[in-house]
C-alpha cells in the first residue's frame, strides 16, 4: 500500500478491535461504516480514474490514426526500422521501389540501397542525427524492384515504435530533379562554350582566344616549351561583300575556318578576332613550323572556291608570324603578329612574313 492511503488508518483500528474482541458491538459497527464511506469515496476516485485513463487511451489511438493518415497521405515514402529492419512502410514506398507495404516489412532497409551506399547511408545518417539533434537530409540511390535506379533524398531520425527505440525515413523520389539539375548544367556549359565561339563560324572567339592563351604562356613558363601566333587577314575582303553580299561574304568566312581546322592539329586553336581577321595558336611549336603551318594555310584558301548565287568566290589571305617570348603580355604578343601582317599586306599580299618592319595601314 501507498504511504497515507485513507484505509490504512481504520484498517488498523478493525484489526485491533477484532483482535481484542473486548469492545463492544457498536463501536465496531461504526468503524465498518467509517471504513464503507472510506471504500465508496475510494471508489468514486477510481472511477474517475479510468474515465480520464479511457479519454487518454482514446487520445492515444487517435493521435496514432492521425499520425498514420498524416503519413499515408503525405507524397514521401516513410519507413520505420528497427535494428534495421523495415517494420512499416506507407503506399507511397510503392512507387519509388515497386514493393507494397507488405513486401517489405522484415526485409533489410540496406537491401533497398544502391550496393555503393549500404552499410554507408543509414549510418552516416543516424550518426548525424545524434551529432546535430535534428535529422538530416542525405541523397542516395535506391534500387527499384525492376532494376532502375531511383534517386532519392533520406531523412532520418529517433523514434519510439511500439514500445522500443525504432528510426523513421522520409524518402523523396529526386530523380527528375536530378535530370532537371543535370541539363541544367548541361546547358550552363553550352552557354559557356557558346560565350566563348563565334557566333558565325563556330571557331573561338576573341575571349576564348585570350583564355587559351593565358593557360599557354602559363604552360610555356612551367615547361620551357614554345608556341606561337598566326594572324591572317583575308584580302580585299569588303570587294566581296560589296560584289557579292554579305551574306556571301559570310558563306566565304565559314567556308575558310572549315578549311583550316582540317589542316590544323587538335591541340591548336582557331579563333575569329574580328570581321574578317583570325588568329591561330600553335602549341609547342616555333617560329620555324609556325611558318610551315602558316604557308599551308595560306595554299589552303588559295585553293577554296565558294558557291555564291550563280557564280564562284575565292580569296586570298595575308599572314603574320610571330613566336612568343616569355616576358612578353598576351597584347604585345598579338601586336608582333598583327605588324607583321600588315607587312605581308605591304610586300603585295597572298603571303606570310615571320619578321617585318613598321606596318603601313593603308595596305589592308
Amino acid at each position: 500500500m501507498i504511504s497515507g492511503y485513507p484505509g490504512m488508518e481504520y484498517a488498523a483500528r478493525a484489526r485491533a478491535l477484532l483482535a481484542s474482541c473486548n469492545k463492544p458491538p457498536a463501536e465496531l459497527l461504526g468503524l465498518i461504516e467509517e471504513l464503507v464511506a472510506v471504500h465508496e469515496k475510494l471508489a468514486r476516485r477510481f472511477e474517475k480514474l479510468v474515465r480520464i485513463s479511457d479519454g487518454y487511451q482514446f487520445l492515444v489511438r487517435r493521435t496514432a490514426e492521425q499520425f498514420q493518415s498524416m503519413i499515408e497521405r503525405t507524397s514521401d515514402g516513410v519507413l520505420i526500422t528497427q535494428d534495421g529492419i523495415v517494420k512499416y512502410s506507407n503506399a507511397r514506398m510503392l512507387g519509388i521501389v515497386g514493393y507494397g507495404p507488405e513486401e517489405l516489412r522484415g526485409r533489410a532497409f540496406a537491401d533497398l540501397l544502391h550496393p555503393k551506399d549500404r552499410g554507408e547511408v543509414f549510418e552516416a545518417c543516424t550518426r548525424k542525427t545524434i551529432e546535430i539533434g535534428e535529422p538530416p537530409v542525405h541523397e542516395s540511390v535506391m534500387m527499384h524492384r525492376d532494376g532502375t535506379l531511383v534517386d532519392v533524398e533520406l531523412c532520418v531520425g529517433g523514434m519510439i515504435y511500439r514500445e522500443a527505440p525504432a528510426e523513421f525515413v522520409f524518402i523523396r523520389n529526386i530523380t527528375e530533379r536530378k535530370r532537371y539539375e543535370a541539363e541544367l548544367r548541361d546547358l550552363n556549359r553550352r552557354l559557356e562554350a557558346a560565350a566563348r565561339a563565334d557566333w558565325l563560324t563556330g571557331c573561338a572567339n576573341r575571349r576564348g582566344m585570350i583564355e587559351r592563351i593565358e593557360c599557354e604562356i602559363n604552360r610555356a613558363r612551367r615547361s620551357g616549351n614554345p608556341f606561337s601566333l598566326v594572324m591572317f587577314d583575308i584580302d580585299l575582303f569588303k570587294r566581296v561583300n560589296d560584289t557579292w553580299g554579305h551574306e556571301a561574304g559570310d558563306r566565304v568566312l565559314v567556308r575558310i575556318v572549315e578549311a583550316v581546322l582540317e589542316r590544323v592539329r587538335g591541340q591548336d586553336v582557331l579563333a575569329r578576332w574580328g570581321g574578317e581577321e583570325f588568329l591561330v595558336m600553335l602549341p609547342e611549336t616555333n617560329s620555324k613550323g609556325a611558318m610551315i603551318v602558316a604557308e599551308d594555310i595560306r595554299r589552303v584558301v588559295e585553293s577554296l572556291r565558294t558557291e555564291v548565287g550563280s557564280g564562284c568566290v575565292s580569296v586570298t589571305i595575308s599572314l603574320g608570324v610571330v613566336e612568343y617570348s616569355l616576358g612578353t603580355s598576351i597584347d604585345d604578343a598579338i601586336r608582333q603578329a598583327d605588324q607583321c601582317l600588315y607587312e605581308a599586306k605591304r610586300q603585295g599580299r597572298n603571303r606570310s612574313v615571320l619578321s617585318c618592319s613598321a606596318p603601313d595601314p593603308g595596305a589592308r
